[in-house]
């Protein structure tokens, strides 16, 4: 993820997703979130890391890594 200042995307919620198994999988997750206007990074073999401006959707992410073909098993603010 490139350096994003904490000040301007104060929101995270860590995913752990199942599926998840090369970069082509991690680059799929991440460009679901971010159609969702968040900033996400994943990191093989499960965690992904979303950071926003605003509250996170916590369903609106399951939803999008779901429909990218993923499963998101577990979430913490």
């Amino acid at each position: 993820m490139r350096h994003i200042d904490a000040k301007r995307y104060p929101y995270t919620l860590e995913l752990q997703v199942s599926g998840m198994h090369c970069e082509n999988c991690a680059r799929r997750i991440e460009d679901a979130l971010q159609s969702l206007d968040v900033i996400a990074k994943a990191e093989l073999p499960s965690t992904v890391i979303v950071r926003s401006k605003h509250p996170v959707d916590k369903e609106a992410c399951s939803k999008a890594v779901r429909k990218a073909g993923y499963e998101v098993i577990e979430t913490q603010l």
